[in-house]
């Protein structure tokens, strides 16, 4: 879990590059910077996983969005996975939950 990330833009158009070259583009993307400098926001592998706030009730999270990148090469934790490439950014693109929701006319269930 990656914490003290601050959210600078939303709602972005943004086409990113895959390790062969290829392009993909996605829309309704958000990015967040990583606020302590030199610290990883995201890393290689994080793709696809959650974005998360915390709330300011204890034990309940907000969901904002799944990973779809990085920018800005630093140095990697120790915690990453060691089989993993290691790439770490600070600053972490994230596609918002409400376009994912609706493109497939779902819903989140909390329990």
């Amino acid at each position: 879990m990656r914490c003290n990330i601050k959210t600078l833009e939303t709602g972005q158009v943004e086409t990113f590059t895959n390790e062969d070259g290829s392009t993909f583009t996605a829309a309704n993307e958000s990015m967040g910077l990583e606020e302590s400098a030199g610290q990883q926001a995201d890393a290689g592998g994080d793709s696809g996983g959650p974005v998360i706030v915390n709330s300011s009730t204890s034990g309940r999270v907000y969901a904002t969005g799944t990973i779809s990148g990085g920018y800005g090469s630093v140095a990697c934790s120790s915690a990453d996975d060691q089989g993993v490439k290691k790439a770490s950014y600070g600053e972490v693109w994230f596609e918002e939950i409400t376009s994912i929701l609706n493109l497939w006319n779902a819903t989140i269930i909390t329990g």
